[in-house]
């Protein structure tokens, strides 16, 4: 089927960050270079700033987001650091048509056609989130989580029949708001909301609808998580067990 490019409509990017300005700056840059910047229409961010990382203001991490052309900027400087509450305050409350959902950490390696993603979206109201790739893909699917997904022509389509165990991947990601605004007063901002995708509060805001990853057979990985080895060489982890994570801990307290 052939996809018809949609008008550009405007774009909420959604950036969960902390005070780690190094690794902010990579990101964008990257993700400026080989995506936003082809994008002639509004661009908005969303940024909450954790206390969490270097000794700094938080206003250093503000005035990395302030170097690209966003066409407005919206911020909130937290007292205290919560992932949850970090990632429900950017994903809720954006008026644009979509979302595209950018942690501070991963760094774009390839091109990717924003133009393109749009128009897979526009073609079928059902698809709601289309991801960039950490893996590399085989000629007839790619692997994520613990299942296969199958390539249809236009994307790799998580199976109807596990889509309760894909969870909300934080992976960046191209997100139809509408979906977000039936999701997000579902999502209890005590728990990690990543694991939250497979209760049954959300079963009906998961179930009907259609969840993909861009790229191409045989294609490469578009993203690398840059945040891992900075989280090793300046002694932070995810406090408790990782995939449940709340909260940041430095190793000497």
């Amino acid at each position: 089927m052939q996809i018809q490019t949609p008008p550009a409509p405007r774009i909420t990017v959604a950036v969960t960050a902390t005070r780690r300005p190094e690794i902010l700056l990579r990101t964008l840059e990257s993700f400026w270079d080989k995506m936003f910047g082809a994008y002639s229409h509004p661009l908005l961010l969303r940024l909450n700033i954790d206390p969490v990382g270097h000794d700094i203001s938080p206003y250093d991490v503000l005035d990395v987001a302030r170097q690209f052309p966003w066409a407005d900027i919206d911020y909130r400087i937290a007292d205290k650091a919560s992932f949850p509450k970090a990632f429900t305050w950017v994903l809720d409350h954006t008026d644009t048509p979509f979302t595209f959902n950018l942690e501070e950490d991963w760094e774009l390696l390839r091109t990717v056609d924003l133009l393109s993603m749009l128009g897979m979206m526009a073609n079928d109201f059902r698809l709601v989130i289309l991801r960039l790739p950490i893996f590399h893909a085989d000629l007839n699917d790619m692997k994520n989580w613990k299942c296969w997904y199958p390539w249809n022509g236009q994307y790799f389509e998580c199976p109807e029949m596990r889509r309760l165990d894909l969870g909300f991947c934080g992976h960046p990601s191209l997100i139809r708001t509408s979906w977000l605004q039936g999701a997000l007063p579902r999502i209890d901002d005590r728990y990690n909301p990543e694991k939250q995708f497979h209760t049954t509060a959300l079963c009906n805001a998961v179930l009907p609808w259609r969840y993909g990853v861009y790229g191409h057979p045989d294609g490469p990985p578009y993203i690398r998580d840059i945040g891992r080895g900075w989280m090793a060489v300046n002694g932070w982890t995810k406090a408790g067990t990782p995939a449940f994570f709340t909260e940041w801990r430095k190793a000497d307290e």
